[in-house]
């Protein structure tokens, strides 16, 4: 088991929004308030520190109280990079990843996942009985030199990374509607 106040949050939101036009899913509103507000509010419910990695509309990512972490290169690398950085800035030993555009995580997700690892390995990220969701991980500062390492190479798939570092899958028993990502205008 992990202690919740040994984890820092990360909100992903330092893509290029191709699927919603260009347009900057955190910036976009669910029920008249940003995405961005939303899923910093369900992270901030659950861990004390927090991180935005972000690569446009900084000025208002910072509003949001957190720390803005951007790609080095300004080239929308993937989110591996934005876990690089995180990880990097770190001071506790565990970061919890997620991406912005899944908004309907139970609020207690971040407690839950904790009380069913054990902290030996480097990386824990959620299944369901559908499919793995990569992106919703949780991973040790230990996978700090791998990440590097991974990261300098040609091959950025958050998949290949988790299985560098014999990352485990755990199933908390979510229903797999709960991970549906806002992928397009109309799920707005």
């Amino acid at each position: 088991m992990i202690e919740i106040r040994n984890i820092t949050g990360l909100l992903l939101a330092g893509g290029r929004g191709s699927r919603v036009g260009g347009q900057d899913k955190g910036l976009l509103e669910i029920d008249g308030k940003s995405l961005a507000e939303q899923q910093t509010e369900w992270l901030s419910n659950q861990l004390s520190e927090c991180f935005i990695s972000a690569n446009r509309n900084i000025e208002f990512y910072s509003s949001l109280g957190y720390s803005v972490l951007m790609d080095p290169q300004q080239n929308f690398s993937g989110p591996l990079i934005g876990v690089l950085k995180a990880l990097e800035q770190c001071q506790t030993d565990w970061l919890f990843i997620l991406p912005i555009d899944v908004p309907r995580l139970p609020v207690n997700l971040i407690s839950e996942l904790a009380q069913h690892v054990s902290g030996q390995g480097k990386g824990y990220y959620l299944a369901t009985n559908v499919r793995e969701h990569y992106l919703t991980m949780l991973i040790s500062k230990n996978a700090l030199p791998q990440l590097i390492k991974f990261c300098s190479g040609e091959n950025s798939r958050v998949r290949d990374f988790l299985q560098m570092i014999n990352a485990q899958s755990i199933d908390l028993g979510i229903a797999e509607a709960r991970f549906a990502n806002l992928n397009s205008p109309g799920d707005f």
